[in-house]
């Protein structure tokens, strides 16, 4: 077997569910790797001041969080007065911890054997909770 025959070749639909609403993602979960998640940490780390607070640490997970929505999700239908409204940390920046939180599981979720088989994994799945 090839190593690229184990990789996600298209990207995987993932619906989040919120306040009985449904927000529909595509995911690109070839991106989400191991290396890739130690990236987006380095990233967010280097950001970070040295004598790190539980504040700095807190608004870190959600620039980890935020950057890692903006790169994997290829598109979404969310909206604002009927307009399209583009991925971007700028967004996320102005959504509720729950929702980034939420959002991020739902997306992690894409890379796991659960998404490609549609059977959890060991009994496990993540699952966006509001």
């Amino acid at each position: 077997m090839k190593l690229t025959t184990l990789k996600n070749k298209k990207p995987v639909q993932v619906a989040y569910e919120h306040d009985g609403e449904t927000l529909n993602l595509t995911v690109d979960a070839n991106l989400l790797t191991q290396e890739f998640v130690e990236k987006m940490e380095s990233i967010v780390r280097d950001g970070q001041p040295k004598d790190d607070t539980g504040l700095t640490s807190a608004l870190a997970n959600l620039r980890f969080m935020s950057e890692t929505l903006a790169r994997a999700i290829v598109s979404w239908d969310l909206t604002d007065n009927d307009e399209p409204v583009p991925v971007s940390v700028e967004v996320f920046r102005q959504l509720p911890q729950s929702v980034i939180a939420g959002l991020f599981a739902a997306v992690m979720g894409a890379g796991s054997p659960k998404a490609e088989t549609g059977q959890p994994f060991d009994g496990g799945s993540f699952q966006a909770v509001n």
